[in-house]
């Protein structure tokens, strides 16, 4: 999975949104949705950003499972990520 090439993450009044540079749309983030976006770059799909953010935090990842698949589900329902073939 990775951030749609059009996107952007910007601050507005002190909180993350994402804007879709093509269409100036702009989409507020939650906290755990803007850490998801930031680590969208091709490398990971949900399970390794779940290990991943559970290793950064320091919790099980089972605690964290359900609000990342709920960013996840949220950034693939407003376009601001895609899901890349899995590789053979």
């Amino acid at each position: 999975m990775r951030s749609a090439a059009d996107v952007t993450i910007v601050e507005i009044d002190g909180e993350a949104t994402a804007y879709v540079v093509d269409t100036g749309r702009l989409v507020p983030l939650d906290g755990p949705a803007t850490d998801v976006l930031a680590l969208c770059d091709g490398s990971m799909d949900t399970a390794g950003i779940v290990a991943m953010m559970a290793s950064a935090y320091g919790v099980d990842r089972a605690d964290l499972a359900d609000e990342i698949e709920a960013s996840v589900a949220l950034l693939l329902t407003e376009s601001l990520v895609v899901q890349l073939p899995r590789p053979d």
